[in-house]
């Protein structure tokens, strides 16, 4: 029996299920254009980024897919963040990296993430 597969959405993750998913299925996009918030918009000769357009690859897969697929389009940036917080500088994204902070501190960020 074959399945039918209808997408709703045509920003990344809907491309990216679609482009896995292969032949078959119907992508559906309410904008114009395909992108959803990773998108850019030219008005009236002024640029509006619907995000920051930033894409934090941790899978060797992912990053090379990107590479293949849309070629010369991404730029790599080296994330060098860091959130002062109890007079501590605690590297970016800030739930992952509490080392040095305060105990009652990494208590209340492992708790808000359970809950």
């Amino acid at each position: 029996m074959s399945k039918h597969v209808v997408i709703l959405g045509a920003g990344l993750a809907g491309l990216s299920t679609a482009y896995h998913l292969g032949n078959g299925c119907q992508v559906y996009e309410r904008e114009d254009v395909p992108g959803g918030l990773a998108r850019t918009d030219m008005v009236d000769g002024f640029t509006f980024d619907y995000d920051g357009h930033l894409l934090h690859c941790r899978s060797e897969y992912i990053d090379s897919l990107i590479t293949r697929l849309l070629p010369g389009v991404f730029v790599r940036h080296k994330r060098n963040a860091a959130v002062f917080s109890q007079g501590v500088y605690t590297r970016y994204p800030f739930q992952a990296n509490t080392f040095g902070l305060p105990s009652t501190v990494v208590k209340r960020c492992i708790m808000g993430m359970v809950n």
